[in-house]
């Protein structure tokens, strides 16, 4: 296999100080050698900025980009146009990849001529342990209309640093700024772009949940985000694929009304407009979501009083949420 290929491997960086070394390691010694390594630090106020200094000094193929911490897509965008690749893959700081990774998802672009490779993953906790290996459900080679099924399906997971992708794919790609699920939002746009997609189900990447990395600096609003993030793809799904759209509008419910609940329970920050937005959508989808065999009971009886009025249904969570804390307080006894 030839090295013909520039790959700009991207690392969002912040608060990962005691993983960055591992995963910084894991990068600089692949066996695949052709890379461009961007370390975007947004802003983390531990000794990640000085360990990518001390990285770059000793290899020639890194580049360090320091800047005020604007959010995990803010990091994403600041790397995507500094680069300068063929190939473009992200890799999260808290996290490590396999040493023959790139050689192995390069290696398959040349065979099958895909616009993207996606690898297998597995998934460990804070502390190295790899409980759960995440079983790829659809291994092949996919044409755009089937790959955006399966990424509609959940089939294929909307992780950025499992894709390694053609660099043409991120051209009018851009990360939502203060979103979280930044990659919801923008991996159909880069399956829209594709010809043909390749899924291998080699574990090549190993992602750990660590809930003081990046994706949790500071902001609040997940559950809207997600919300947000599964309407998209409900909206596309209503002209390219209506056989989804029961299972779509089940997700959208589930998220849009959790961030209904907090926000009546001042858990939630949003502005005016995004509620008024919230309610318009839910309250125009709910027949749908009634109707929909992927919306559990319990939450369907929710969503009829939320049809009758948004007072009642107010009243109705309030009285649910009294009874779920009084029977996990008789548990706990």
């Amino acid at each position: 296999m030839s090295q013909e290929y520039k790959i700009s491997v991207i690392v969002c960086i912040y608060k990962v100080e005691q993983y960055l070394r591992q995963c910084l390691d894991s990068i600089v010694n692949q066996t695949y050698t052709n890379l461009e390594i961007i370390l975007v630090d947004d802003g983390s106020p531990d000794n990640c900025p000085k360990i990518c200094d001390q990285y770059a000094e000793q290899d020639s193929r890194i580049r360090v980009i320091h800047k005020s911490n604007g959010g995990l897509s803010d990091a994403k965008n600041t790397g995507l146009a500094a680069a300068t690749g063929d190939l473009i893959i992200y890799v999260d700081g808290d996290d490590y990849i396999s040493l023959d990774m790139y050689t192995i998802m390069v290696s398959n672009l040349e065979q099958t001529k895909s616009d993207m490779v996606i690898c297998d993953f597995y998934r460990m906790t804070p502390d190295g342990n790899i409980p759960e290996h995440n079983q790829i459900d659809k291994a092949g080679i996919f044409d755009q209309s089937e790959a955006m099924r399966l990424i509609l399906m959940e089939k294929i997971s909307n992780y950025s640093w499992n894709k390694l992708c053609k660099a043409i794919l991120y051209e009018k790609v851009k990360f939502p700024i203060g979103q979280n699920f930044e990659d919801i939002h923008q991996i159909m746009n880069l399956f829209a772009n594709c010809e043909s997609v390749s899924c291998i189900d080699d574990c090549l990447y190993y992602y750990r949940t660590n809930f003081q990395g990046i994706t949790h600096s500071g902001y609040p609003r997940g559950s809207f985000d997600l919300y947000l993030a599964y309407q998209k793809k409900l909206e596309y799904a209503k002209t390219e694929y209506p056989e989804l759209i029961d299972l779509l509008v089940g997700k959208v419910f589930r998220n849009g009304l959790g961030s209904y609940n907090k926000f009546n329970n001042l858990l939630l920050e949003l502005k005016q407009d995004e509620v008024d937005e919230l309610f318009q959508y839910l309250w125009q989808h709910r027949k749908l979501a009634l109707r929909s065999p992927h919306v559990p009971l319990k939450r369907k009886i929710a969503l009829w009083f939320f049809s009758l009025n948004p007072k009642i249904y107010r009243g109705y969570y309030r009285f649910s949420r009294i009874i779920y804390q009084i029977r996990m307080g008789i548990k706990d006894k």
